[in-house]
């Protein structure tokens, strides 16, 4: 390689690059030197389409938030490990989370289009847990807890006894109130 790829940060021969079975999850630039086109710069096009939301998540944070700004806005690292290690990354289940929030991507979107030519066995695996499912679930159940212990509050300042606590669930279930299940 010569010392001007060099400088710029660590290359790697386009051919190379395209072997990895990244299906056009990562973008990249190029450079030609010496007669051979070297890929000098990658980016993470998911990560990059939501990295407002990535970088407000309260899970990223310190040294992974500094990561992560390298695969949005770009780095001239070019090595399969740093790309794969990127890929496995808690930042990246991220960003695919929210593309999945997002819908299908407009067909006019170019920077969406997978590499129909990358192998079905890569070795990168994407996540196919339906996105933030856990945090809606964990939202959910706060709010019945809350409505219920909103309830219980009530009956105890009302001097109530805690008998009625059972029937006053029921009127709330009865009423459409969502609250979790279970014996009262």
């Amino acid at each position: 390689m010569s010392s001007v790829a060099k400088a710029k940060g660590n290359t790697v021969n386009l051919e190379t690059f395209l072997r990895w079975n990244i299906g056009g999850i990562i973008g990249y630039k190029t450079i030609q030197v010496t007669g051979r086109e070297l890929v000098n710069h990658i980016w993470c096009k998911t990560c990059a389409r939501h990295a407002e939301k990535i970088r407000k998540d309260e899970k990223i944070r310190g040294q992974i938030l500094h990561e992560i700004e390298k695969y949005v806005s770009g780095t001239n690292f070019v090595s399969k490990h740093s790309v794969m290690r990127h890929l496995s990354s808690k930042a990246h289940r991220i960003g695919i989370d929210y593309e999945k929030l997002a819908g299908p991507p407009d067909s006019s979107d170019e920077t969406f289009s997978l590499d129909s030519s990358a192998s079905t066995s890569s070795k990168v695996q994407l996540t196919t847990r339906q996105p933030l499912i856990e945090n809606a679930l964990k939202q959910q159940a706060k709010e019945a807890y809350r409505k219920l212990l909103r309830s219980a509050y009530m009956i105890a300042v009302d001097g109530q006894p805690l008998a009625s606590f059972k029937t006053l669930v029921k009127v709330q279930k009865a009423n459409g109130v969502q609250l979790v299940s279970g014996n009262y």
